[in-house]
């Protein structure tokens, strides 16, 4: 559901998102907790859908956005 929710986001320069616009919505409408914030943010940088950037309030949403979807491990 976080890289549902950050697919939905508009980007705001050279396809970066503020993390708390994904943060928001996971922890408030979901009522999900910190930790799976967390974890859910650090699987999707595995799974390479979201890149961290130097300054760590962006995200990078994957170059191209099909790539956006959920599917099982």
């Amino acid at each position: 559901m976080l890289v549902e929710i950050a697919a939905g986001i508009e980007a705001v320069q050279d396809g970066r998102i503020h993390i708390e616009k994904i943060n928001a919505p996971f922890l408030y409408t979901l009522k999900a907790s910190g930790e799976e914030f967390g974890a859910g943010i650090n699987h999707a940088i595995e799974r390479g859908w979201l890149e961290l950037r130097e300054r760590r309030d962006l995200c990078a949403v994957a170059e191209n956005r099909s790539r956006l979807t959920w599917s099982p491990v």
